[in-house]
């Protein structure tokens, strides 16, 4: 395991999450995703059985691929670190395979100028990500094995506290959720102990559709997603919106969530947000717009306040003076 080199370098972001072999293929064609029952533009988590093995196989042996150390956070920290330069450094955490893969996932990491802090798992495989990409199109496939298991005890060894006690911030990607969730709580409280930035990246629909409830108690935080994760969040009734508690739950969702971006010309873009109850604001002189809540109420005014940096903005309070965005969905 890779040591901090003390007093030359500064940590300056830890990330979590699960560090994956990407396997990168162009395809000509659909006719594989059809065969294993893919979608265009999609994401996904496959176990590692019979059928997984031979997609991954067929995908190798009938097309030129490329390799590289990948996952969400992976590739956050690799950015990260080349754009802080080399008298910073960023430290990734998550678990690999005593395998091939994962030797090569971490000597890949580490040209980067990435430090690790693997956990190593002698029974499970490294994690490894398809990325078949088709035109201007792709659809991601990931088998995460030994990813899977980060655990509070992997997570609260003397040497890990040391370093996470110096970082000022740590970055939990959405994946990680799905199978680490109690370990994503322990972050939340140490950072909130240390008054440490936490931020946490949504990284797919499908994570806020199946992992709602773990969504729900990270989304205070610095939180990253697109257009489509977007939506997902604001169709999920993740707040219980029947009970007056739970309509304050879902604007405060709303209103501390960042604007998102729009994907201008993205043919249903529109109707999915209307269906899910939001609306496309244009940007002046640009292309496409960014995703708000339908309402101009007292919300927007609140969000906004606070995006400009001009103060805390209106409050929402219970009564006649409270938001008009929730008087109007209580009637």
């Amino acid at each position: 395991m890779e040591k901090l080199r003390e007093n030359k370098f500064i940590p300056v972001l830890a990330a979590f999450g699960n560090p994956l072999l990407d396997i990168y293929a162009k395809i000509n064609s659909t006719d594989i995703l059809e065969k294993y029952g893919l979608d265009m533009d999609g994401a996904r988590e496959i176990p590692n059985n019979e059928l997984s093995r031979a997609l991954y196989q067929e995908v190798c042996d009938g097309h030129e691929v490329y390799l590289n150390a990948g996952g969400s956070a992976q590739n956050t920290a690799r950015i990260f670190q080349w754009l802080v330069g080399p008298q910073h450094c960023c430290v990734y955490f998550g678990s690999i395979g005593c395998d091939e893969e994962g030797t090569l996932v971490e000597t890949l990491l580490r040209r980067s100028g990435v430090h690790t802090r693997y956990t190593s798992h002698r029974n499970l495989p490294t994690g490894r990500c398809l990325a078949l990409v088709h035109g201007e199109h792709r659809s991601l496939v990931a088998n995460i094995g030994a990813a899977r298991i980060y655990g509070p005890h992997h997570l609260n060894t003397q040497d890990n506290l040391k370093v996470l006690s110096q970082v000022k911030i740590i970055y939990i990607e959405g994946f990680f959720i799905a199978n680490n969730f109690l370990t994503a709580k322990e972050l939340i409280h140490f950072c909130q102990a240390k008054s440490i930035i936490l931020a946490f990246n949504l990284s797919s629909p499908y994570i806020c559709k199946e992992n709602p409830s773990q969504v729900e108690e990270l989304c205070f935080i610095d939180s990253h997603r697109n257009f489509h994760v977007a939506i997902a969040m604001a169709r999920r009734p993740i707040f219980g919106e029947r009970t007056r508690g739970g309509l304050r739950g879902k604007l405060w969702f709303l209103e501390y969530l960042p604007q998102c971006s729009w994907p201008g010309g993205e043919e249903g873009a529109d109707e999915e947000a209307g269906e899910a109850g939001m609306v496309r604001r244009e940007r002046p002189g640009e292309g496409g717009g960014v995703l708000e809540p339908a309402s101009e109420g007292g919300l927007l005014l609140a969000a906004r306040c606070r995006w400009l940096g001009l103060g805390p903005g209106p409050e929402l309070s219970d009564g006649v003076g409270g938001s008009p965005l929730l008087q109007a969905m209580e009637q």
